[in-house]
């Protein structure tokens, strides 16, 4: 009687119907069409927060070097190839090249779409910290963009929230 007890009866054992797999796959596909868009979007604006965070402490950096260093501190914004250079601190990186942050590649993936400091691209520091100017820098990408706005008194740099681009829709 003990052997019968322990003995796997086979045609009692059920498994998944083929009809039970599909409805499974069917919730799973259906959950991923929903999360995978709202994922992405979630990790593009983290590459625009962290781009703008970036830029806010770099310019903090410059303020900081050009006080301790005694000596002004340029930092040049390229639109074209979405980067910015400081005119006098070398790359920790490259020996006699100048540091230059681009933010068009990873891990940032955005574009300098605005600098407008004072007129011109360029914030420099004089030998105070002070700026020559204020001004704002607008990073966006094809879906969101983040303004950095940098105060003409004390040279501080605050990045606002991130903005959704409105979706531009033709008309014919």
């Amino acid at each position: 009687m003990a052997r019968r007890r322990t003995q796997i009866n086979l045609r009692k054992c059920k498994a998944f119907t083929v009809v039970e797999l599909i409805v499974v796959m069917s919730v799973i596909g259906t959950v991923s069409a929903i999360a995978v868009p709202r994922y992405v979007n979630f990790l593009a604006q983290g590459d625009m927060a962290a781009a703008a965070n970036r830029i806010v402490v770099d310019l903090a950096y410059a303020q900081q070097r050009a006080r301790l260093t005694g000596q002004a501190q340029t930092v040049t914004f390229d639109l074209a190839r979405s980067a910015y250079t400081f005119d006098r601190i070398d790359d920790i990186s490259r020996s006699n090249v100048l540091y230059t942050v681009n933010l068009a590649e990873a891990p940032y993936d955005v574009d300098i779409q605005t600098a407008n400091l004072g007129g011109d691209t360029a914030l420099i520091f004089d030998v105070y910290g002070r700026p020559d100017s204020g001004g704002i820098i607008r990073v966006g990408s094809s879906k969101y963009r983040k303004l950095i706005t940098v105060d003409s008194q004390t040279g501080k740099a605050n990045s606002g929230k991130t903005e959704r681009m409105s979706p531009i829709v033709v008309i014919p």
